[in-house]
């Protein structure tokens, strides 16, 4: 029986160390792509809490807090909400993607809102989000940075 037990538990705790976020806590920069296919600058701050990622998006002028963040195993998402500086109407990006060593591959799609849901879709196709990389820049986030 103990043998049993012995054998169970240790089963369990390599599960649970496969299924455990990875510890993506620091700062991450790359480039994504941009208007007309120009490379854009583009660094994260993340904070891991278990599961629950936190963090912000470096911006130009301003700092974007990330919304709905999760990290399972090597899985990343979160979403980041902007405001679109002519119109005032509020952008939601949904970010998803694979964390590998000091990488982390991702993708960003725009939410479409309710103007996009209502009009009739034109006949170009939308383009497929383009993957790009973040490097680790630090692992660990510091009291100034929080």
């Amino acid at each position: 029986m103990s043998a049993f037990l012995t054998r169970h538990t240790t089963l369990l705790a390599l599960s649970l160390g496969v299924l455990s976020a990875a510890d993506i806590s620091g700062l991450w920069s790359g480039q994504v792509p941009g208007r007309f296919g120009e490379p854009e600058d583009i660094s994260f701050q993340f904070k891991v809490n278990g599961t629950a990622l936190t963090g912000k998006l470096f911006g130009n002028e301003f700092d974007l807090p990330l919304e709905e963040g999760s990290v399972l195993a090597d899985k990343v998402t979160f979403t980041i909400t902007t405001t679109n500086y002519y119109s005032r109407e509020k952008v939601r990006f949904q970010y998803s993607g694979m964390m590998s060593g000091n990488e982390i591959e991702l993708t960003r799609e725009r939410e479409k809102s309710d103007k996009d849901k209502d009009a009739k879709s034109s006949a170009k196709a939308e383009a497929k989000p383009k993957p790009f990389k973040l490097k680790r820049l630090t692992s660990r986030v510091s009291a100034a940075a929080r």
